[in-house]
């Protein structure tokens, strides 16, 4: 997909959420005409506690499920408190906010954004390799969205 200067804003921005917020990695993400879609990693311990990606503190804990280097980085899905850096906790709601903000920002537009989004867990090998999936054949679809458009 062949992204507009507002396709390519999004895409910037992306790859510029782990700089304002270094406890987070964006594991794959596709820029579409009416959405993004992300992976995003949170490790973001407190007081030696660990967060899940909603940014709850002290979830059940999670093994390392797997041991792969590509497409799914073990560390998604298994973090030691003591490994991952010590930061203020943000919820992803927050970082989710500050993208959109600084987004329209740069566009220098307002009503870009729905006024939520939406999040699910990754939970394991499988759904994160069909979530992976998903994302990386997503623009194959875009045809068939009931917004699409022949420009």
């Amino acid at each position: 997909m062949v992204l507009t200067d507002y396709g390519k804003t999004v895409e910037e921005q992306i790859f510029k959420l782990p700089e304002k917020y270094p406890n987070i990695s964006i594991y794959h993400s596709v820029v579409m005409p009416n959405h993004v879609h992300m992976i995003v990693g949170i490790q973001n311990p407190i007081d030696g506690g660990r967060a899940d990606p909603s940014g709850r503190a002290d979830p059940a804990p999670t093994e390392s499920l797997f041991d792969r280097a590509d497409p799914a980085p073990a560390e998604l899905l298994s973090h030691r408190a003591d490994s991952a850096p010590t930061v203020t906790r943000k919820t992803l709601g927050q970082m989710i906010g500050y993208f959109k903000y600084q987004i329209v920002k740069a566009l220098d537009v307002s009503n870009l954004w729905q006024r939520s989004y939406h999040d699910r867990i990754i939970r394991n090998e499988k759904e994160y390799l069909t979530v992976w999936e998903y994302i990386d054949t997503n623009h194959l679809k875009w045809e068939l969205d009931r917004y699409y458009t022949r420009r």
